[in-house]
């Protein structure tokens, strides 16, 4: 009975550190989209070059989701936020997103991703120096999008203030803006799977429980060395 009692203490606590494992488990997406061409431009609101010199930028971005949330018999359509984004070109570096970015993502049994509608803004952005200008209050704001009702492709909207420097302060010249748009595809996308980690607290049931058969181990063990040691009565 004391066996038994044994196996099925140690069934329930491997049970509980599966279930965590189980729990923590995740698929990470990434997506890289192609250099985008330059399409429109504006400066002080009127309409020009401007970004048309710059080189092609290009944007990505990344999160994780759980394995929980994913099917393998039917699509699995869920809204996300994005935890990561990287911008190329003169506005090169890997941020923090703002709050509120992500979107919506449909991911196919198989893992593949079938459809997806994100949006993000960026105001962290390094500014490089510019020979003629200041820029101030650079944003960027991007799109990337793909299936039905979507434009199926990937923007990068760069909107900032220019100034110059008078020698004495800087005088605002006016607002400007570079629109830069590329086709958005499901090819762009990569997924990794992530190694759980036990839940802490499943962890610490788990060694606990393990503590305890040991103990009633060696217990068992002592009380069946001290009947072998001890003489039997006399009849």
């Amino acid at each position: 009975m004391a066996s038994l009692h044994h196996i099925t203490t140690a069934s329930l606590l491997l049970g509980a550190l599966l279930i965590a494992v189980q729990a923590r488990a995740s698929m990470l997406f990434e997506y890289a989209s192609d250099p985008l061409a330059w399409q429109s431009g504006s400066f002080n609101n009127e309409p020009s070059d401007y970004g048309q010199e710059s080189p092609p930028p290009f944007f990505g971005f990344s999160f994780t989701v759980p394995n929980s949330w994913l099917s393998a018999s039917s699509p699995s359509t869920f809204f996300i936020p994005v935890e990561n984004v990287s911008t190329s070109g003169p506005y090169f570096q890997t941020i923090d997103v703002n709050p509120g970015a992500g979107g919506t993502l449909t991911v196919n049994p198989d893992g593949s991703v079938a459809s997806w509608n994100f949006s993000m803004l960026l105001t962290e952005l390094p500014v490089p120096r510019d020979p003629i200008y200041d820029v101030f209050d650079r944003r960027v704001y991007l799109t990337s999008a793909y299936g039905a009702g979507t434009c199926n492709c990937d923007v990068f909207n760069l909107k900032n203030t220019l100034f110059t420097y008078n020698g004495e302060f800087f005088e605002p010249l006016g607002p400007a803006e570079a629109l830069y748009r590329g086709d958005s595809s499901p090819a762009a996308w990569s997924s990794t799977a992530i190694s759980a980690v036990p839940e802490p607290a499943a962890a610490v049931t788990l060694l606990s429980g393990l503590a305890l058969l040991a103990l009633r181990a060696w217990r068992r063990r002592a009380q069946d060395s001290r009947a072998a040691a001890s003489p039997l009565p006399a009849i």
